[in-house]
């Protein structure tokens, strides 16, 4: 998995988790809905239902991934830098601050951490 490959999973972090819960959403709607048509509509409500579900899905799997990945640094340093910036979405001086490096040190750490980070085999198909 090439540098550009693992940063694009890494930034598709924090969409996911605003998409999870916006079909979550969208799931418990249609749930509400459900109960209320005639048995016809009923059966394309489940449909649409049932790939929401498989949408949410494939989000929690491409999050768990990405944290997987990052919880596989042992180095906490670049750990931390990979959270702060991708899973609480910091900006590059926030995380900087955090971790007590200069804004190059952190750069050079985030490198490092790029290289060594690991996606398992079942995330090549991670992505939305």
């Amino acid at each position: 998995m090439t540098f550009d490959d693992k940063k694009q999973l890494l930034k598709e972090y924090r969409t996911a988790e605003t998409l999870i819960f916006e079909l979550g959403d969208r799931l418990y709607r249609w749930g509400q809905l459900q109960s209320k048509v005639a048995d016809a509509s009923r059966q394309d409500i489940e449909g649409i239902m049932a790939q929401l579900k498989g949408q949410i899905s494939r989000l929690g799997q491409l999050r768990t991934a990405v944290e997987r990945a990052i919880e596989g640094l042992e180095d906490y340093a670049l750990r931390r830098i990979m959270q702060l910036r991708y899973i609480y979405g910091a900006d590059w001086d926030s995380v900087a601050d955090s971790v007590g490096y200069s804004r190059r040190q952190t750069f050079n750490l985030h490198k490092k951490a790029l290289e060594l980070l690991q996606f398992a085999e079942d995330c090549t198909n991670c992505t939305f």
